[in-house]
């Protein structure tokens, strides 16, 4: 589990949904200063399942 302490508390972040995350955010990169990757469909599975044990 990921935490931070803010202004306004703590900010819990479970392994999956940072997992999650890393996925989505997959899907979506690439852009003129960011070049994309290959093969995309399993670079994107890869991060999105990255730290599910």
């Amino acid at each position: 589990m990921l935490h931070r302490l803010t202004k306004q508390g703590l900010i819990c972040i479970t392994q999956p949904n940072h997992a999650w995350l890393c996925g989505q955010l997959a899907q979506v990169w690439g852009n003129e200063d960011f070049g994309e990757f290959a093969p995309k469909k399993e670079v994107c599975l890869g991060a999105e399942l990255h730290d599910i044990g």
